[in-house]
């Protein structure tokens, strides 16, 4: 019917014609490059799909519909500007549909059964300052710039980007399945990015910095491949069922924001990966969990979120520690936490640097609180090199006078150091394990029993060497029980103390004395036997006295 009035009918009708323009998208028929204006109601949508480059307004107050197709849809080179209202009035549809090179601007609604937005190559351009609500994917594109001030409601996914995306969104975006997804490219958010699924879902590398909110209720809030950077700032929160963070080798991350899960890992991350964290990083399962040769530098808060009272309630749950780490670098300054109340602190699992090239010596530098069951504790197979040096609070939280045997350390395998400074506070025994080890102490302000009350430092196998560096070696007395050489220092000033067992080598004075094991031991005098004990035994002597005179 359009056809003929625009041709046989034209001339004898242009009264009916003026009319339909009015309320129609003008013209219906047309060459590639013209421009269409669509003013009032279209029933039947504007689809020309061998048009190319034409230009599409959508004016204020105008409604463009159709039923059981797509709304809009030509070939290439789409320009688009809705103030009105696209939508599929029935049955299923897109809202706007085309090949490659799309710019658009959205003032007004683009309601859709299916995709909002179905764009077969770039979409050069969008621009929503309206509202895109779709029951499948809002959109769809190949690459995409895509700018948003309005909101983003999906059944599906909010963007579906095959390769190259760059969003910058100010607004929401709400999808059932994954919010944004895409290859590889640049998330800038000061909205809302909420997903039934994963939040943000990248193949490759991603860069996002974050002011608002990005959040799941079920899968991960950030997922992307090697090389991710990604800053968090004050007001970002970025909250996951799952994992809050996931990603491959290379990520950089600083936080000064929240990032939680719920249900998993706050943070996880391959190899070599940084992370500088000035906010809060918890997870229900490790907070933090990276493989080899990372860099992690605390300044706030790192911490397993579980309690015993979960464990109990289910049984197949496994305690988890705040930071779970391969191998690496570290440090937990004056401001930072690292946290478990199940498991421990930090562990190291099993590097495969071991003997390579590669090899690392891992290091942790405390300032700040390490605690947890273990502070610092590495799984069994574990043979890496590990130095702990502490100057704030490193502690078992199962240290105590009723059960003495929490470890501060536990490091099995490997030639581990374990360096205390008097500055700081160390609740736990040690356990240096297997290899060549050093126990070092700094400082001359040591007071107490060093470790808590009946704690232990056990060198474990091979040569291990105990240093005392700002104690002399006439300070020294020495109590042998057993294999257990107890120590007691006294500078005048202060008198500490520690238990130690398979220790071979002994350093005092700036290093400069050395002393044997038998050396040390032959300082012991022997373990003073209780009173009771003494009595009983005068006792007997008498008794055996009285019976000779008898005799």
């Amino acid at each position: 019917m359009k056809r003929y009035l625009l041709t046989t009918a034209l001339i004898a009708l242009p009264m009916v014609f003026s009319q339909s323009a009015l309320a129609d998208c003008t013209p219906d028929f047309l060459g590639d490059g013209a421009t269409v204006t669509c003013t009032g109601a279209d029933s039947d949508g504007f689809v020309q799909e061998t048009l190319n480059g034409v230009t599409v307004d959508v004016l204020f107050g105008a409604t463009v519909e159709n039923t059981d197709d797509d709304v809009i849809r030509v070939a290439d080179s789409l320009f688009l500007t809705n103030d009105g209202t696209i939508a599929v009035a029935g049955g299923d549809g897109d809202g706007i549909d085309a090949g490659d090179g799309a710019f658009i601007d959205n003032f007004g609604d683009i309601v859709a059964t299916v995709k909002g937005i179905d764009i077969a190559g770039e979409l050069s351009w969008l621009g929503n300052h309206g509202a895109i609500t779709t029951g499948d994917d809002a959109v769809e594109a190949t690459t995409a710039i895509v700018e948003n001030f309005g909101s983003i409601v999906s059944g599906g996914k909010a963007l579906d980007i095959d390769e190259f995306l760059d969003l910058a969104n100010y607004s929401d975006i709400t999808a059932d399945s994954d919010a944004v997804e895409a290859g590889w490219g640049y998330i800038y958010n000061e909205g809302a990015i909420l997903s039934g699924n994963k939040a943000i879902d990248f193949d490759e590398w991603l860069e996002l910095e974050n002011y608002g909110s990005i959040e799941t209720t079920d899968g991960d809030a950030v997922e992307a491949g090697d090389d991710a950077a990604i800053v968090n700032w004050e007001a970002g929160t970025i909250i996951a069922t799952n994992k809050g963070i996931d990603v491959g080798d290379f990520l950089l991350l600083e936080n000064h924001g929240l990032i939680e899960s719920t249900a998993g890992e706050g943070v996880e991350a391959e190899h070599t990966a940084y992370i500088e964290n000035y906010g809060t990083i918890l997870g229900f399962d490790d907070a933090v969990q990276v493989g080899e040769d990372a860099e992690i530098y605390n300044f706030g808060v790192m911490e397993n979120t579980q309690t015993q009272a979960d464990l109990d309630a289910d049984p197949s749950l496994e305690a988890q520690d705040a930071l779970d780490i391969d191998s690496g670098y570290v440090l937990n300054d004056f401001t930072g936490v690292i946290r478990s109340t199940t498991n421990a602190a930090i562990d190291f699992d099993p590097s495969e640097l071991v003997d390579t090239p590669d090899e690392v010596v891992s290091y942790i530098e405390n300032y700040g609180i390490i605690s947890g069951t273990v502070g610092v504790e590495t799984d069994v197979d574990a043979t890496q090199d590990i130095v702990v040096i502490n100057y704030g609070l490193l502690e078992s939280t199962t240290q105590g006078v009723a059960d003495p045997t929490g470890l501060a350390v536990n490091l099995r395998g490997g030639d581990d150091v374990f360096a205390a400074s008097s500055i700081g506070t160390v609740i736990g025994g040690g356990n240096l394990g297997a290899g060549d080890d050093l126990l070092t102490l700094g400082g001359a302000d040591f007071s107490g029993v060093f470790g808590g009350v009946g704690s232990l430092f056990d060198g474990g196998d091979d040569y291990d060497t105990f240093e005392a560096y700002d104690y002399t070696f006439e300070m020294l007395s020495v109590v042998l029980d057993g294999d257990i050489l107890d120590l007691s220092f006294d500078n005048g000033f202060d008198v500490f103390s520690l238990r130690l067992t398979n220790f071979e080598g002994f350093l005092f004075d700036e290093g400069q004395v050395f002393k044997t094991y038998a050396e040390v031991a032959a300082l012991a005098s022997p373990v003073p036997l209780p009173a009771g004990l003494v009595l009983l035994g005068t006792g007997l002597a008498g008794l055996g006295l009285m019976r000779r005179r008898a005799g």
